[in-house]
């Protein structure tokens, strides 16, 4: 069930942008702390986003150099990438970020991987198979391709089924991401991002905050304060959503997606321990992460 933020202080950092041109920035430790009422995250040290494309000079040396974020994990597509950076490039004849930001370690994680990828096409009937193919490998229409796996599955299986395949077949890739945070001593800060900041950013989030034992209805309640984060983005949010082939009600936080992620890798896995092992995170990591992020 979806929670309601509580009232926010006067100040502190937990508006849901406080980089001017970053949608749905936050510093997670802030949002989880003043949820629970006390500090039970470190401040300052694992932030989340939109897509950062759009960011001025000023916000970029204000990442680097006030926030002092020495690593950033983007989750999206290489297509996503691309298509982002030609779309800066239109915005008032700008380019405002058309390189990685000087200092600023780079991770790219393609979270929805080819074993996930592969999964989700077997799942496909075979007439929409072959409209597949025949558009992606064949006329190279990769978006019309897409919006048939849109259409013909995330319909069906909604944000909350597609992220838990996420979860189960896409091992790799969620160790990858997990291990930027406990990678040498100045990955952190880190800021992590995909294009709108809500699913993938939110599903790599969920299981941290898991693993360090965060009471649940916090988890929940930092998933959903991207609905507070995109407010300002609705119209670009939407339009995304429906070039995707999906409706609008994928343009918000998907309903009990915590209670459904956690429900799952307790029976799957026997719990996040369980899940961290299965996908190769070791103790030792897992350790580190703790240090890392627990207060």
């Amino acid at each position: 069930m979806q929670t309601t933020p509580r009232e926010l202080p006067a100040k502190g950092p937990e508006r849901p942008s406080y980089v001017p041109n970053i949608p749905n920035f936050r510093d997670v430790g802030v949002t989880v702390n003043n949820w629970v009422g006390r500090k039970i995250l470190k401040e300052g040290v694992l932030y989340r986003s939109a897509a950062i494309e759009h960011a001025s000079q000023i916000d970029r040396e204000l990442l680097r150099d006030k926030l002092g974020i020495r690593t950033i994990l983007d989750l999206r597509l290489k297509s996503e990438r691309s298509t982002a950076q030609e779309q800066a490039q239109l915005v008032e004849g700008k380019v405002y970020v058309s390189s990685h930001i000087e200092g600023i370690r780079y991770n790219m994680v393609d979270l929805i991987g080819k074993d996930t990828k592969k999964y989700l096409l077997n799942l496909l009937g075979w007439v929409s198979w072959l409209r597949f193919s025949v558009l992606y490998y064949v006329l190279r229409n990769h978006m019309a391709a897409k919006r048939i796996l849109s259409r013909e599955l995330l319909r069906n299986r909604g944000m909350n089924g597609f992220l838990i395949d996420i979860l189960d077949h896409g091992k790799a890739q969620i160790l990858e991401a997990l291990r930027a945070l406990v990678g040498p001593p100045t990955s952190t800060p880190i800021l992590i991002h995909c294009v709108h900041g809500k699913d993938r950013t939110g599903l790599i989030t969920i299981l941290i905050l898991l693993a360090l034992n965060v009471p649940r209805d916090a988890i929940a309640h930092d998933y959903h304060f991207s609905d507070q984060g995109l407010v300002g983005q609705r119209e670009n949010t939407s339009k995304y959503m429906e070039a995707h082939g999906l409706d609008q009600s994928f343009a918000t936080t998907s309903q009990g997606l915590v209670g459904e992620l956690d429900t799952h890798i307790r029976r799957v896995y026997g719990g996040i321990d369980g899940y961290l092992s299965a996908i190769g995170f070791t103790a030792s990591e897992a350790r580190r992460l703790r240090e890392c992020l627990a207060a």
